[in-house]
């Protein structure tokens, strides 16, 4: 043990169990030689938990394990020549903006001659994360816009997705470095679309980061009726979107039954 202190850092065997135990789940899992550590990344090391540093050897990936640094502030980088980590304390704010940038949708933009006169619309600031039941919207006459039907069980559904994480984390299905990830997946607005792209966007991540649940692929999307006008077709898809997640929520809770846990938070309309 003393030599592979020595291997992964140089700091004695002792001072900095954490840094210590890390390194060698690092060479372990990914044959990767952790570099020595700056006394401020050292520090943010050292007030981990046990339960937090276990975190580091179950990672499965080298994204999964640099998800574990960023979201306690560290950035990591890997020399492929000499097959060394390197960690590095990440400015204040700077982790936020990140996965900001990770998880926005990038879109095309197409300039007209007249863009000029177009409005710019921007995401609405008190966008909530998912999990959190969002604000009601009042509509210009002061009546509350309800749901359409096809949707009313939206906001039941991202309340579901926070509860999910709580239990995969809890279960050992996810560590809290994807817990804090997942979490901060917001929708880009209030409307039904936003939400179903962020519920979808969550859903991605979620398949990519859970560890002994394997989900089959969605069925095809189920295909349009009659259509009426492009605002009649665009609901009728974001309601097969909405269909196809709903089913596959419904699979997931299935599939994690089978490990012998039962999930006893079930909606009955999911069921």
């Amino acid at each position: 043990m003393a030599a592979l202190g020595g291997l992964f850092g140089g700091h004695k065997q002792g001072k900095h169990p954490h840094f210590d135990q890390i390194a060698e789940a690092i060479h372990r899992n990914f044959a990767l030689a952790l570099a020595p550590a700056s006394s401020e990344v050292m520090a943010v090391l050292d007030r981990l938990t046990p339960r937090e540093a276990l975190d580091f050897d179950n990672a499965h990936s080298i994204e999964g394990l640099q998800e574990l640094f960023k979201v306690r502030s560290i950035r990591t980088t890997v020399d492929p020549q000499t097959r060394a980590m390197g960690l590095s304390l990440m400015a204040a704010g700077q982790v936020e903006e990140e996965l900001k940038a990770e998880h926005t949708h990038v879109r095309t933009m197409h300039m007209s001659e007249d863009h000029g006169a177009r409005p710019i619309i921007k995401p609405a600031a008190s966008a909530p994360i998912l999990g959190v039941r969002p604000a009601i919207v009042a509509a210009a006459g002061g009546a509350i816009a309800p749901l359409p039907p096809s949707f009313e069980h939206l906001p039941s559904v991202e309340a579901l997705c926070s509860d999910i994480v709580d239990v995969f984390v809890r279960y050992g299905q996810l560590n809290s470095g994807d817990k804090d990830v997942l979490r901060k997946i917001r929708p880009t607005g209030t409307t039904v679309e936003a939400r179903i792209i962020a519920l979808e966007r969550w859903q991605a991540e979620l398949r990519r980061r859970m560890r002994a649940i394997a989900i089959p692929k969605a069925p095809p999307r189920l295909a349009l009726g009659a259509k009426t006008g492009e605002q009649a077709k665009g609901e009728e898809q974001l309601a097969n979107r909405f269909a196809v997640l709903i089913a596959w929520l419904a699979r997931l809770i299935k599939e994690f039954e089978t490990t012998g846990i039962k999930y006893r938070n079930k909606p009955v309309w999911l069921r």
